[in-house]
């Protein structure tokens, strides 16, 4: 018997272990689901799902067992596509393409005009299946990273122009789920740093200070840098290219 149901929290660990069947080993890293605590994580966005409304997960099962999933959420005013993953047994058989318009039909229901999502370049079969849907791409990002020195060269003067925020609650979020995020400061600016499997996680290039008081943190942690534009610096070594693409919600 088929059925495609919200998921419970009593499938998120199926949920976890087809998305790792699923999806490379090196992509998986750098996201949340890097952390053996995941499963806590993704739990708790369900745990009352009536009166949380930013996420929207999404089973297809067969026979009760779990073979493809999609994970909507809202982001930035959009109805933002995260994942969808279907067991290689079941691919090419629909079961994407039924996620899919079932999520896009959720999202409108809920008032979204746009639904976005993210496609590696290395996925051309993904690129191409969602431009037939009608979405095109919008911006580009590079992914980059880079070893953090072993040795901090931050001097205690320098140090007092710097300042972390969040780092209790960093701390309590890593405790509980193996991931989180912290905030630092140098002069009028701030970065919000991720910690993400091995990584440190940035949006942006950072000044040398900040790299130095993130080897301060944590000297095993690589910088993981996701840029708006392509990086010539010779250490920081490419890993990927990502496309954001967006579509009206029909």
């Amino acid at each position: 018997m088929k059925s495609i149901k919200l998921i419970e929290s009593d499938d998120i660990n199926y949920i976890v272990e087809l998305h790792k069947s699923v999806f490379p080993i090196d992509f998986i890293s750098r996201t949340i689901y890097a952390s053996s605590k995941v499963e806590s994580y993704l739990s708790n966005l369900i745990k009352f799902s009536p009166l949380q409304r930013e996420h929207y997960i999404l089973g297809w099962f067969e026979n009760k067992n779990l073979i493809g999933y999609c994970h909507f959420r809202v982001v930035s005013g959009n109805w933002h596509l995260d994942y969808i993953a279907v067991l290689p047994a079941y691919q090419h058989l629909g079961v994407g393409k039924k996620l899919w318009l079932a999520g896009i039909e959720e999202g409108d229901r809920r008032g979204f005009s746009q639904v976005t999502l993210d496609v590696s370049q290395t996925n051309p079969q993904a690129l191409n299946w969602y431009q037939q849907q009608g979405l095109q791409i919008v911006q580009k990002t590079w992914v980059y990273e880079k070893q953090l020195s072993r040795k901090s060269e931050v001097v205690p003067v320098e140090l007092l122009d710097v300042s972390l925020d969040g780092w209790e609650a960093a701390e309590a979020w890593q405790s509980l789920y193996g991931f989180s995020q912290f905030y630092l400061g140098y002069k009028q600016r701030t970065w919000t740093i991720g910690r993400l499997g091995s990584y440190f996680r940035i949006f942006e290039k950072i000044p040398s200070i900040i790299e130095s008081v993130l080897t301060l943190i944590d000297s095993e942690r690589k910088l993981l840098l996701i840029l708006s534009e392509p990086c010539q610096e010779i250490d920081f070594g490419f890993i990927d290219c990502s496309y954001r693409m967006q579509g009206e919600l029909v």
